[in-house]
């Protein structure tokens, strides 16, 4: 969220007659943003595969937008991306618990790095849609918690300084 902000078009290297689009990032289907309501348009009018590319560290969360998607039948590819940032911080994600519970597939990398853009690639072409009930109550991020540990926060020198009951009112 807060990286793409218009839409982007292009053509997939590996066969041109696939269209791909970059959308800003959304927090839920009810947009706040110009931005958002944009996404928001274009992801409603797809009848393509959408691939929802998730910060590791806001997993939880970003679930919900997912689950949002399936219950209105869109076909959904989860992404998951920066998972070496959210390892360093102290936090972790059982991919392999996740992969046999969730209702769309499931694919982890550092995108942004290109590692792991071969296994997101191969994901696309061997997409199948799981057979699922949309009012299952697994549409729920809650539910997927036990299979999240968030990262770690670490206090800096600033913070300490700043969020010091004394010094803080200072700043």
């Amino acid at each position: 969220h807060g990286v793409t902000v218009e839409i982007k078009e292009g053509l997939l290297k590996e066969n041109k007659k696939v269209k791909v689009y970059d959308l800003p990032g959304v927090y839920s289907l009810y947009p706040v943003t110009m931005e958002e309501k944009t996404a928001i348009e274009k992801v409603n009018e797809t009848k393509g595969l959408i691939v929802a590319i998730i910060e590791a560290s806001t997993l939880t969360i970003a679930l919900e937008t997912v689950f949002s998607l399936i219950r209105k039948n869109k076909r959904v590819l989860i992404a998951v991306n920066m998972v070496k940032e959210l390892t360093s911080s102290g936090g972790n994600i059982d991919f392999d618990a996740l992969k046999n519970l969730l209702p769309a597939p499931i694919v982890y990398g550092e995108f942004n790095s290109k590692k792991g853009i071969e296994n997101l690639l191969l994901a696309i072409k061997n997409y199948t849609v799981k057979k699922i009930d949309v009012k299952e109550n697994f549409l729920s991020a809650t539910r997927y918690k036990k299979y999240f540990t968030p990262p770690k926060y670490k206090e800096s020198v600033f913070d300490k300084f700043a969020l010091n009951k004394f010094f803080g009112y200072l700043v």
